[in-house]
């Protein structure tokens, strides 16, 4: 479980907070949403979570390591994999397959182990028929996929996605792979965006706003919240709008079963749209 309590953080150089008073519980296992609007602070809670900045402020417990413990930062790295916006920040070597065993090879794991996990995570995201390519011959979406790869050859137990399928042209089969990730391998996923479409089917959503959690529940109910969606900057899809309207003008959706059913069928109407 990865557990944050009373975190803050501001850089050096400013005098406000990018993240206020943070607590929250991530579980084992979870598929779990980060949103916010550009500045409430989701990419440096990622990078905190992962060790890549330390908070001004704050706990942050990883499977009980704490993080502000440098003896645990190589540990809670190894438990946190982090697939970046841009692939291009965490790519190192010019071959595909030589770049996703490079964080095995770290773990001194043997040859076979090695070529194993290159192999199984390379299959993952459909790039086995690339492992002897040059990176820099490949599209931004699938050098994207081979950051992934490389972060699944880790076997990390935690693995935050920050914007990462934002140079995927087919992110619906992006997202089924993510999808399959976590319920197969049993991984617990923290899913960064700002594009609500991507995170319909997850379970739970945090909503960051001034800097503070403004939402953490279920992403269902919150899809049929008009007002707090608008409230906290999320760019709010055509079919939540059709639900405002018809509140509007007074056609009313009146219990949780109802929400619920609601719900699934803007689920439905977006796999049908898209």
């Amino acid at each position: 479980m990865i557990k944050v309590k009373n975190l803050s953080h501001k850089f050096d150089d400013k005098d406000s907070f990018v993240l206020k008073d943070i607590s929250l519980e991530i579980y084992e296992g979870e598929l779990i949403a980060i949103m916010g609007s550009n500045g409430s602070g989701k990419s440096t809670l990622a990078k905190i979570l992962n060790g890549l900045i330390l908070p001004t402020e704050g706990e942050i417990l990883v499977d009980n390591l704490e993080l502000r413990n440098e003896k645990n930062i190589y540990k809670i790295r190894s438990k946190i994999g982090m697939v970046f916006q841009d692939p291009d920040d965490q790519i190192v070597y010019p071959i595909v397959c030589e770049d996703v065993a490079f964080g095995p090879e770290n773990l001194n794991l043997s040859k076979n182990e090695i070529e194993k996990y290159v192999k199984d995570s390379l299959e993952k995201v459909d790039m086995i028929k690339h492992k002897n390519e040059l990176i820099e011959n490949l599209s931004g979406g699938q050098k994207q996929k081979v950051a992934i790869a490389g972060i699944l050859a880790l076997r990390s137990k935690y693995i935050i996605f920050d914007e990462s399928v934002s140079m995927i042209d087919n992110k619906k089969e992006l997202l089924k792979k993510i999808f399959e990730i976590n319920k197969n391998l049993k991984k617990t996923i923290i899913y960064i965006t700002h594009e609500i479409n991507e995170v319909i089917e997850f379970n739970r959503i945090i909503i960051l706003k001034d800097s503070k959690i403004y939402y953490d529940g279920n992403v269902k109910k919150i899809l049929c919240d008009y007002n707090k969606l608008t409230y906290a900057k999320i760019d709010v899809p055509f079919s939540i709008k059709f639900n405002h309207e018809l509140k509007k003008n007074k056609i009313y959706i009146k219990d949780d079963a109802c929400i619920k059913k609601f719900a699934d069928n803007i689920v439905e109407y977006y796999h049908k749209d898209t």
